[in-house]
């Protein structure tokens, strides 16, 4: 209860959740804050019956209930029943128990790094910098004396077929991730993830696949073309080796 300027006159704060745009989540999530504060007002939250790590939620959405685990090391997991927390690893169920647990802040400090190095992962180290800029170069004060010493050899650098493009799912007709096989999308045509979810690396390689009616033969590609992944190490190794910050870059359009 706060106390007007009054001094006499009480007012009962009913929120139990709090201001959204505080929390640190990306906008995308304020369905499931809202649905999290609807839930903890409804005394959605039980503890469950056999198991004290785990907790019993009600479902806004369907006569179901979700059981959510709060691990020993501090991570919140919802049950598989949960569609948005297997898509963005955070839902109004697993907020709601952390409230009550009073861990939320720390629930959200973990989801919002995860989601930061989810971002960091794939850009370059020219990143922030204007176009066309260059890095400074010290000037010397003096030529030193190299007699005796060969000059080092120049590395070959990376052609330009091995480099991962990153690029906009709505910049491509990508449905599915070239290395774990996951769709993104059900058509071209329809709408990319949220951020930071709708981004993918391209790459153009001789294309594996299976002509319909012929699982059995594999065919090869005769030239490279684009296939995508997601920015996932995962994703990367399924395929043909592993993927590195050296020959990722931005598009440049």
């Amino acid at each position: 209860m706060e106390q007007d300027e009054q001094g006499s006159n009480f007012v009962v704060n009913d929120d139990p959740l709090g201001d959204f745009h505080i929390s640190g989540l990306p906008e995308y999530l304020l369905g499931s804050w809202n649905n999290a504060r609807k839930i903890l007002k409804l005394g959605g939250v039980s503890n469950h019956p056999t198991d004290d790590q785990k907790f019993v939620v009600i479902s806004l959405s369907q006569p179901i209930v979700h059981t959510v685990h709060v691990q020993p090391n501090g991570k919140v997991i919802c049950d598989r029943e949960c569609f948005r927390f297997k898509g963005h690893k955070i839902c109004a169920h697993t907020i709601s128990v952390s409230k009550k647990q009073n861990i939320l802040d720390a629930f959200l400090s973990h989801h919002i790094s995860n989601v930061d190095r989810v971002v960091q992962c794939v850009m370059p180290s020219s990143s922030g910098k204007k176009p066309g800029q260059t890095s400074r170069k010290r000037k010397k004060s003096h030529k030193r004396d190299t007699t005796g010493w060969d000059d080092i050899p120049l590395e070959t650098p990376t052609a330009k077929s091995n480099e991962y493009e990153v690029v906009f799912v709505r910049c491509t007709r990508a449905t599915t991730c070239y290395g774990c096989g996951g769709k993104v999308r059900q058509k071209p045509s329809s709408d990319p993830p949220p951020p930071p979810y709708d981004i993918f690396l391209c790459q153009h390689e001789r294309r594996v696949y299976k002509k319909r009616g012929n699982p059995v033969q594999v065919n090869i590609s005769k030239q490279g073309e684009a296939v995508y992944y997601h920015p996932l190490q995962k994703c990367l190794k399924q395929k043909f080796g592993v993927g590195s910050p050296d020959n990722i870059r931005l598009c440049e359009q």
